[in-house]
């Protein structure tokens, strides 16, 4: 019957990504680098009175309103780049390996993700900048967390890891808690930082998490990523 040969299908494809799983995790750990220096190259150094999206922006609206929109625009342009970093690793793992690019596997584990991601960007238009960070972790952890049945565990690690930090800083204010808000005194106008918390957030969280990540994964590959498939 069509529905038992659709469910032998899923099972099979899931079968082809747990055994394919350290080959996935390779791959993740490239991107994983590349997209932890982006973000802590962004959020460190292109931060505050820095940020060029937002001084771009700041001579088309009011300050506020740019401080905003150049915020989300600068890390939905290193998402973008992210992305376009993965999908060469994929593609050139597909092609190494003599499969499809976009194969059975890749849309399971699209599929699986999509409504966290989903969710995130519906998210991204609707709360306050300083709250954005902690936000993007949840549903980033989420999003990772699906792809549990066939991802090995350092990726598993790494999606309850920003889940668990997300959920955290939602509910603890760290600025405060830190004491990193500005103490100026009375009547002194206010100078731009040269970071601000979400920025902070972003370099320190999604840059470290995923440096850390990397360099974790790289470091204990398995011999056997080296080989050529047989």
């Amino acid at each position: 019957m069509p529905q038992s040969s659709d469910a032998e299908d899923h099972l099979r494809i899931i079968r082809s990504l747990m055994e394919k799983a350290t080959i996935y995790r390779a791959v993740s750990a490239q991107a994983a680098l590349i997209g932890g220096v982006l973000a802590a190259v962004a959020g460190g150094f292109l931060a505050g009175r820095n940020d060029p999206f937002v001084k771009a922006l700041a001579s088309t609206m009011l300050s506020a309103n740019a401080e905003v929109y150049g915020f989300q625009l600068k890390w939905i342009a290193v998402l973008a780049l992210c992305l376009a970093a993965n999908l060469f690793f994929l593609y050139r793992e597909a092609e190494r390996r003599g499969e499809p690019f976009v194969s059975p596997g890749m849309r399971t584990a699209l599929l699986a993700m999509v409504p966290s991601l989903f969710t995130g960007a519906v998210v991204t238009s609707l709360w306050a900048r300083d709250f954005l960070p902690q936000m993007w972790m949840i549903f980033y952890g989420l999003a990772v967390l699906s792809t549990a049945h066939f991802a090995p565990g350092s990726l598993i690690r790494l999606g309850w890891a920003f889940l668990l930090t997300g959920l955290t800083l939602a509910i603890v204010n760290g600025e405060t808690y830190m004491g990193l808000r500005e103490h100026l005194p009375d009547g002194l106008p206010k100078q731009a930082p040269g970071w601000t918390y979400p920025d902070l957030l972003m370099a320190c969280i999604f840059g470290g998490y995923h440096l850390i990540y990397a360099a974790c994964t790289l470091l204990r590959a398995p011999a056997a990523e080296a080989r050529p498939a047989a």
